[in-house]
């Protein structure tokens, strides 16, 4: 099925599919589609209200940033939506427990919250990028922006062939790493798990690794400020 929205002046957007897959796509056309098995026309919910639109699938209680519902469970699935390529002012993804890809989206606000499962951002454009996982990976390609703020419970993170800005990292426990990337001031503190930066440029990378190996090979650091301590592991820098 294959629903079809022509909405003028949508400048949020808030999706929550719950346990379903989600895949999320910026297109040249001027509507939002909405495709997903028929089985589930009951448990997708719509709504366009004061430049705000959102949907949402499964039962969840929980705040939405624009809305509140209430909705029905079903098997997990995917629901594919494609977005007109235009800068929204927020744009919200949020998954339970699923696979979520996003890509071409250009928003001044892109947050994405996860409980459970695998994230994907590709070709993203924001001013500010706020990430927040539970449990799952993390995958950010050709992504720009001049602020990344992210936590991470449990997961690895991969960062590649991006602009990031300012880059705050809080993981618990996992792996993070940054190839062919260009960053400012990296802040980092990683509990268990291992930080590698390659091929990189940046201003300055400060934080604390407690359980892990710290690595920089082939970055270019423009004042030469490297402050990271690895408690229980070793710091190399090539």
């Amino acid at each position: 099925m294959k629903d079809v929205f022509v909405l003028d002046n949508v400048e949020k957007v808030a999706i929550d599919t719950g346990s379903f897959n989600l895949s999320i796509k910026a297109t040249d056309r001027n509507d939002i589609q909405v495709e997903y098995d028929d089985s589930l026309k009951e448990d997708i919910n719509v709504v366009f209200e004061d430049g705000a639109f959102s949907i949402s699938g499964n039962r969840i209680k929980k705040a939405f940033p624009f809305f509140n519902f209430d909705f029905k469970t079903s098997e997990k699935t995917t629901i594919h939506i494609e977005m007109p390529n235009l800068d929204y002012k927020e744009f919200y993804v949020a998954s339970m427990a699923g696979e979520v890809d996003v890509e071409g989206i250009s928003a001044d606000i892109f947050n994405i919250n996860a409980k459970a499962g695998d994230f994907e951002i590709k070709s993203i454009k924001a001013s500010t990028i706020e990430a927040k996982l539970g449990a799952g990976d993390l995958d950010i390609e050709n992504v720009t922006t001049s602020s990344l703020e992210l936590t991470c419970r449990a997961g690895d993170v991969d960062v590649t062939n991006s602009l990031l800005g300012d880059c705050k990292v809080n993981l618990f426990a996992g792996d993070i790493s940054f190839q062919d990337v260009e960053l400012e001031n990296v802040n980092v503190k990683v509990n268990a798990g291992s930080l590698s930066i390659e091929n990189s440029k940046l201003k300055s990378c400060e934080g604390t690794v407690t359980a892990g190996d710290v690595s920089f090979e082939n970055c270019k650091v423009d004042n030469e400020r490297i402050n990271v301590r690895a408690i229980a592991g070793s710091v190399s820098i090539d």
